[in-house]
């Protein structure tokens, strides 16, 4: 991930926009749900479908000072996404109105600025912003990440396929993949899944555990 320091500039390479647009829910009525939520100048980006999360924070940022994140709807990222490469850079450039979208060209070889950010344009659009309230994503990630739980519960149900969503933060990282922390405080209490990676960024995945007895 990358944010520029105006606070309007969030760039993603392609695994990563891709492992958030995975957590989006895919009902369109869940419009807030429905989305992908960038706040640049907390250089934060998160999505969420109401069963789990996934933060990722660029290297400098913190997801707890988040206070004007935009929303991206869904189809718009999914068909960035059908555009891009697999090692093409995303970049969102964001104002109170729409969100302009550019695919940079991330090939070996191709042109980069003095930071190694990719500069050859492949592919732009304007997109219109969501227009509803994000979901609550710094009041639902589990403050215990620091210092977790002495006595986690024995058992806790959680659907299977969450977990294998877990797969994309190891595509993230690439070959710097540093093993995923899990920390668990009880029996309804969510998992919180902690990825650091080499560049600074720091990806957080909340799974919300089943009832075992439903």
């Amino acid at each position: 991930m990358y944010t520029a320091d105006n606070g309007r500039l969030f760039a993603f390479a392609k695994p990563e926009l891709l492992a958030l647009s995975r957590v989006m829910s895919r009902d369109p009525a869940r419009v807030n749900l429905n989305a992908l939520w960038i706040d640049a100048a907390a250089a934060t980006a998160w999505a969420c479908d109401g069963h789990r999360i996934l933060l990722g924070t660029a290297d400098g940022g913190s997801w707890q000072e988040m206070k004007s994140p935009v929303g991206v709807p869904a189809e718009n990222v999914a068909a960035v996404l059908k555009a891009a490469r697999a090692r093409d850079v995303i970049a969102f450039s964001v104002d109170a109105h729409a969100c302009a979208v550019k695919i940079l060209d991330g090939s070996r070889g191709a042109p980069t600025d003095d930071e190694g950010m990719p500069i050859k344009e492949r592919f732009s659009a304007l997109f219109p912003l969501a227009t509803v309230t994000p979901p609550p994503a710094a009041s639902i990630v589990p403050r215990y990440e620091e210092s977790p739980p002495a006595t986690p519960a024995a058992f806790v149900g959680v659907n299977p396929t969450y977990i294998a969503a877990l797969g994309d933060l190891a595509k993230i990282g690439g070959d710097r993949t540093i093993p995923v922390v899990w920390y668990h405080a009880g029996e309804l209490d969510p998992f919180l899944a902690v990825y650091r990676c080499d560049d600074g960024a720091i990806w957080r995945s909340v799974i919300m555990p089943m009832r075992l007895d439903r």
